[in-house]
């Protein structure tokens, strides 16, 4: 009897587990400029900002808190109009251009629709402003020469490309527009 029961026991447990493989995305390699940039916005998200261990006057230690609090709050923005963006960027009336922000493409609802375009701009200038408080402070934190910045930028805009959904209108270096593809 005790077999019995012992043996419904394992029978019953192991009908319920399972085994999942995992889901295993491979990407191409990253430049270290694109790890380094990747690197200092998660540090941002995760509100791990670096605090000098020099003394400081106290006005530039309250401008390194309203620095981070801009940044935090233009990171909060981000999240809080992703899906908006999103959406606007399935119906390609925005895209990603080759400097790192949005653009309004337009489209025949944006064109004879004032109350949504009012929305498309507002939503737009937000998330460009969200993202040059963002990019300011990382190249602040890592203060580079012009070139250094200016690879950084198109790291940037490179970066926002990627994070965006296949179908996604591109603006290539060269300023034509692209549909973003599915990755092979």
């Amino acid at each position: 009897m005790k077999k019995l029961i012992s043996s419904a026991i394992i029978f019953t447990v192991t009908i319920h587990c399972s085994i999942k493989t995992p889901e295993i995305t491979l990407t191409g390699e990253k430049t270290a400029l694109e790890s380094q940039i990747l690197g200092a916005y998660e540090q941002l998200s995760t509100q791990n900002l670096a605090t000098t261990s020099a003394r400081t006057s106290t006005n530039a230690v309250s401008a390194a808190e309203g620095q981070q609090e801009s940044v935090l709050q233009a990171m909060q923005n981000q999240q809080f109009n992703k899906d908006e963006i999103d959406e606007l960027k399935r119906s390609k009336v925005i895209g990603e251009n080759r400097a790192g922000y949005l653009e309004i493409l337009g489209s025949s609802k944006y064109e004879s629709d004032p109350v949504y375009k009012n929305i498309v701009d507002k939503i737009v200038a937000d998330e460009n402003r969200d993202r040059r408080i963002i990019y300011q402070r990382l190249l602040a934190v890592d203060a580079s020469s012009e070139k250094e910045n200016t690879d950084a930028l198109s790291t940037f805009a490179k970066i926002q490309g990627e994070k965006s959904e296949v179908g996604t209108m591109i603006q290539q270096p060269d300023g034509q527009w692209i549909e973003k593809a599915k990755s092979k």
